[in-house]
């Protein structure tokens, strides 16, 4: 019946016919299948008669499946990461991207479709001034030939609402780009708090009368006033972050102990001393005749404060 009513719609119509049905074949098992139906017209032009082919698709339904199946699982996966990522194939046209990256971006609806040129996207986005100040058309197109330049970059792009990406791009094998985009709004906002208490903090120190310095586990500096240096006798070079208090101490000794075996027991205690898990004060005379008071205080997870009075 169905295959008659399929007929009798070519005759009636007097035009071909495609369509997918199922069928089992000899050995029982269920096949998919492509059929075509064609007028076959006699001498006075009317319909005589209906031709046909079936063709066998189970294969290619199943690849169809298989690719629905991943391109699925590939929108689950793209969807649960935090980062927005997008994907430009090698004419410059939009693949595939999740909803962070369109949430990131403030990109409308209207404009995420798939095959949607790039230059689309980098017009709006250049239109809302995300490139800066210039004429759009200009800015989209330098934007476009950066992108598709060959080279993988990584940049900080101010996005609306003051936010900011880092945003990373990947040439791929096939000529296209894959541009991922990270909020870093948060961590910026936290940078410049931290940077604006170290300064605090650097104010703070420098007015102190006395020397202070913080090392490492490792007894690095990792901070130090500049009376630090002044109070210790010590070149201002040696008292850099990084720079590893055993040179300073090094530097000390050396001025005030001639001999080669007294001057390396000296630097060995001195350096014990500065692992000492208690809080502990030495005097010391340094070769100037100025007498130098330090206490120096274990902190957690390791590393030592020291504070030196004349």
């Amino acid at each position: 019946k169905y295959m008659i009513a399929h007929d009798r719609a070519v005759i009636a119509d007097g035009s071909n016919l495609e369509f997918e049905f199922k069928a089992t074949d000899v050995n029982g098992v269920e096949r998919d299948l492509m059929g075509f139906r064609f007028p076959v017209f006699g001498s006075d032009d009317e319909v005589a008669g209906v031709g046909g082919v079936n063709i066998d698709i189970t294969e290619r339904k199943q690849a169809e499946t298989e690719l629905e199946e991943s391109t699925r699982l590939l929108r689950h996966v793209l969807d649960t990461i935090p980062q927005g990522v997008v994907k430009f194939d090698n004419n410059q046209n939009l693949v595939v991207w999740n909803k962070q990256y369109q949430e990131l971006t403030g990109l409308p609806d209207k404009l995420m479709t798939p095959n949607r040129p790039l230059r689309d996207l980098s017009l709006h986005a250049a239109k809302l001034g995300h490139f800066g100040e210039g004429d759009p058309e200009d800015l989209a197109d330098e934007r476009v030939r950066l992108l598709f330049s060959g080279e993988d970059d990584r940049s900080e792009v101010r996005g609306d609402e003051n936010r900011i990406f880092d945003v990373m791009q990947r040439t791929t094998d096939d000529g296209g780009i894959v541009i991922t985009y990270n909020d870093i709004t948060e961590r910026k906002r936290a940078e410049r708090e931290l940077e604006k208490k170290q300064e605090q903090l650097r104010i703070v120190l420098e007015h102190m009368p006395g020397g202070i310095s913080l090392l490492d586990a490792d007894l690095n500096i990792v901070l130090s006033n500049d009376n630090f240096y002044k109070t210790d006798e010590v070149p201002e070079e040696l008292a850099q972050a990084g720079v590893p208090i055993e040179k300073a101490v090094r530097h000390l000794i050396a001025a005030s102990s001639p001999d080669p075996k007294q001057k390396e027991r000296l630097i060995a205690k001195r350096m014990r001393d500065m692992r000492s898990p208690e809080a502990i004060e030495i005097e010391r005379l340094m070769p100037s005749g100025r007498t130098l008071s330090t206490r120096q205080v274990p902190v957690p997870g390791g590393g030592v404060v020291a504070v030196t009075i004349d």
